[in-house]
C-alpha cells in the first residue's frame, strides 16, 4: 500500500519567488510540507513569501523553510544546492516542483501583441 499523506516531507520548488513556484510553495506549506525554494536573482521577492507562508497559520510558521540562490544552468550550483538542503533539512528531497525558467515577459500577449513584438 502507498502512503499518500505528504505532510513532513520536503519539497523543493525551483523558482518560488513568485507566480507559479510561490502558489505551490503557499499551497504545500498549508498542507504541512517543509519547502526547500530557491530564486536566481529575486531574493527579497523570495522572503516575501516566505513571510506571507510563515504568516498563514500556527502550523505554517513552524515548518523548515530554507531559500537558496541557484542558476540551475550551472552543474556545480546544482550540486552546492542538494549539499545546502540536505544540510538545513537533514532529509532527502520527498517532491520536486520544477518551475525555473528563463524568458521574456510579453504583457497582454493574447491582447494586443504582433507577431513583430514577440520577436523583439
Amino acid at each position: 500500500m502507498t502512503d499518500n499523506n505528504i505532510k513532513g516531507r520536503l519539497a523543493l520548488i525551483t523558482g518560488a519567488s513568485g507566480g507559479i513556484g510561490a502558489a505551490c510553495a503557499r499551497d504545500l506549506a498549508i498542507r504541512g510540507l517543509h519547502l526547500a525554494l530557491t530564486y536566481w536573482k529575486n531574493k527579497n521577492a523570495l522572503l516575501d513569501v516566505v513571510s506571507k507562508i510563515r504568516a498563514l497559520t500556527p502550523e505554517t510558521s513552524k515548518l523548515r523553510i530554507s531559500i537558496h540562490q541557484v542558476d540551475l544552468s550551472q552543474v556545480d550550483q546544482i550540486t552546492r544546492l542538494f549539499d545546502e538542503i540536505r544540510d538545513h533539512h537533514h532529509k532527502h528531497i520527498d517532491i520536486l516542483v520544477s518551475n525555473a525558467g528563463y524568458g521574456k515577459r510579453i504583457v497582454n500577449i493574447w491582447y494586443e501583441t504582433t507577431r513583430d513584438k514577440i520577436i523583439r
